[in-house]
């Protein structure tokens, strides 16, 4: 009989080999003839599996020692197997199987080597060494861990106890190819939060896989920056309670798109979500144009690069700083920014709207705010403009660049109904148009509350602006009228409230079409604020606000219409409200 070394045997202890074939273990001497010698192992024994056979338990077992080579399988099979000792599968083909929920394997050390897995569909793996010592998982280059179930860290000491140096691959397969998996979920879980995970183990080059449908759930601390490779595939999740952070030789991808095929497989959302997500280095991709990222975790970018070519959405504050590089590259690439979130984007290259694309967004849902401080928002084009959209809905946009303005020549969404603070946009001088092209630079307000924009507003000629009945726009810096040039007129509609709080100034002739709306040219009359017309304003309105009422912090609401070196000029055509009031706290001229 020949003895493997290493084994931790104690008493009348002996290597124990199945020779059985393909068969099922059940515990006592009926067994014996399965194996060489003919002594079915015990509490002493190790048992030795080193060919291409699948053995099934029948029976609950203990035993001292477990080595599996070989490509041998030793499937569970709902029962339970108690190593008192190490556990060590290798080599291609082998596999150590947990069947169910039912199997479950209780041991010391386990090291899983090349080629071979230690697959879980719905088992325990629990893993204790009694005193001083910690119970271990390796898993060595080319060893995999896969499936479903959990894997429990007994032992609490502030050591690592699982290193990847291998694969960990969270997976469900299905019964047949075409039926999705169904989800499940892997776990990994320390028995207090001293243990740790080497992620991309002691090499640095560990993988990491979530496929279709599938949880990833770490509950147990990652010791250093991954450098590894992680994918998540459609619908995968990953959950982290814990930090992570991505290294510089890190790699994480997400493929979630539309997939051809029969049956096809129809683009996914995928979730990461948890206590602190980190990018300080590497490489992050969502690969699909289709693709959707749900990051619900607080996310710092401090170096590598972002590669966005789907839809990534922010639930939790976010900081994208200067270090790191955010790219929106796809045609429909985009950004939502869900409830009661902080986002701060302080990268000076940041592109808003994604090469120039149409269909590019950025969303900013209720009580949440993005502050952008960039230095050229539009990298990729001479002249500085954004082309795409951005959404407010109820929420707050804040930028400064590194022009004197910010020009929106594609389409300001803005939608106030929440009751609480209004939708805003706030920051440096703001163009609606870039006077070069017809009514391609939109602002459309909609909602029953108050959109209110605080930066000073430039109106040029390709304006087309928009207030739909029950909404209200309100401007509390000055607005400049440029709003002609040649053949091509500024538009603004609506059945809405247009309101000026801040200085107003008609350079150029326009008219303001709000049939059926409200205009108000004093606005919330805090301060007293100057209407200047030196060109043509019509006013097309069903109703026309009281000018000059009492401004709470002192000062004279004036309307100047500079006939006499400009062509200013004024027409009030009214509907069903066929008066305007000018009262005494004001002056007309």
């Amino acid at each position: 009989m020949a003895f493997l070394t290493g084994l931790p045997l104690t008493g009348s202890a002996a290597n124990i080999t199945w020779t059985g074939g393909d068969g099922t273990w059940t515990d006592g001497a009926a067994n014996n003839a399965n194996w060489t010698p003919a002594d079915e192992p015990d509490s002493n024994d190790a048992a030795i599996f080193n060919t291409a056979n699948v053995i099934g338990m029948g029976s609950a077992n203990t035993i001292n020692g477990l080595t599996m080579t070989g490509g041998a399988d030793l499937l569970l099979a709902g029962n339970s197997l108690t190593v008192a000792g190490a556990t060590t599968i290798g080599g291609s083909g082998t596999r150590l199987v947990l069947a169910d929920a039912a199997s479950v394997l209780t041991g010391q050390n386990l090291t899983i080597n090349s080629g071979a897995n230690l697959a879980l569909d719905g088992g325990t793996v629990n893993l204790e060494i009694a005193g001083n010592t910690s119970a271990k998982l390796t898993i060595g280059n080319g060893g995999t861990l896969s499936g479903n179930g959990t894997i429990a860290m007994t032992d609490a000491e502030f050591i690592t106890l699982v290193d990847n140096n291998g694969t960990i691959t969270a997976s469900n397969p299905p019964p047949n190819s075409f039926t999705a998996p169904a989800p499940a979920v892997l776990l990994i879980e320390p028995a207090n939060s001293f243990s740790l995970i080497d992620l991309d183990g002691s090499l640095e080059t560990g993988v990491v896989n979530i496929l279709r449908n599938q949880t990833l759930n770490l509950e147990i601390a990652i010791n250093d920056a991954f450098n590894g490779t992680l994918e998540m595939a459609h619908g995968a999740v990953l959950d982290l309670p814990v930090i992570f952070h991505l290294g510089a030789g890190g790699a994480f991808n997400v493929d979630n798109g539309f997939v051809t095929g029969f049956p096809s497989i129809p683009a996914t959302q995928c979730k990461i979500s948890g206590n602190f997500f980190g990018v300080f280095g590497g490489t992050f991709t969502l690969e699909d144009n289709d693709g959707t990222l749900l990051l619900d975790t607080q996310f710092l970018m401090e170096g590598g690069s972002f590669i966005n070519n789907g839809h990534v959405i922010f639930a939790r504050n976010v900081e994208l700083r200067s270090g790191g590089n955010f790219q929106n590259v796809g045609p429909e690439s985009g950004i939502t920014v869900r409830s009661a979130s902080n986002v701060i984007i302080e990268q000076p290259d940041f592109d808003l709207d994604s090469l120039n694309t149409v269909n590019s967004f950025i969303t900013v849902e209720g009580n949440s705010i993005i502050n952008a401080t960039l230095g050229d928002y539009d990298p990729d084009s001479v002249v500085n403009s954004f082309d795409s959209t951005i959404n407010l809905q109820n929420g707050h946009f804040n930028i400064t660049t590194g022009d004197a303005e910010f020009v929106m020549d594609g389409t300001l969404n803005m939608l106030s109904s929440n009751g609480g603070d209004p939708t805003l946009w706030s920051g440096e001088a703001l163009d609606i148009g870039n006077d070069a092209g017809t009514l391609d630079a939109d602002l459309n307000v909609t909602g029953t509350q108050i959109s209110r924009i605080s930066s000073q507003v430039d109106f040029n000629s390709d304006a087309d602006v928009d207030v739909a009945a029950g909404a209200t726009l309100d401007f509390t810096n000055n607005v400049n009228f440029d709003t002609v040039n040649g053949a091509n007129n500024a538009e603004f509609t609506g059945a809405g409230r247009l309101s000026f709080s801040g200085g107003v100034n008609v350079n150029e002739a326009v008219t303001l079409n709000m049939v059926g709306g409200i205009v108000d040219l004093d606005g919330s009359d805090e301060v007293g604020g100057f209407v200047n017309i030196d060109a043509p304003l019509v006013i097309n309105a069903g109703q026309m606000a009281a000018f000059g009422k009492l401004n709470t912090s002192g000062g004279i609401n004036t309307l100047d219409i500079n006939h006499s070196v400009g062509t200013g000029a004024l027409t009030v055509n009214l509907g069903t409200v066929a008066e305007w009031s000018l009262n005494a706290s004001r002056a007309t001229r």
